[in-house]
């Protein structure tokens, strides 16, 4: 959704890891009903916002394509392995 430049509605249990609340979408109470109620009716009505969330996500996303995460894993796991060699090779 992000990558289309949709605003996202999350649980921090879901995407809130990655979006920031009120920036690329909305992060909800999961068990908020109402929340989430007032959420939708607020994207679904509100184009400006609609817009500047889709926005904001559609460039977040472009910090999460295959090349860049295998990137920051590779380097990861290169240091991890670097971190583990005996002294002296």
């Amino acid at each position: 959704a992000m990558a289309q430049g949709l605003p996202v509605l999350t649980s921090p249990m879901g995407a809130g890891e990655i979006l920031r609340d009120g920036i690329e979408g909305l992060v909800l109470d999961p068990y908020d009903r109402d929340g989430w109620v007032g959420a939708i009716r607020q994207l679904a009505t509100d184009s400006a916002l609609r817009e500047r969330l889709g926005d904001a996500a559609r460039r977040r996303a472009q910090d999460f394509t295959w090349d860049k995460v295998g990137a920051r894993r590779r380097e990861l796991l290169l240091a991890t392995c670097a971190d583990r060699r005996p002294a002296g090779d």
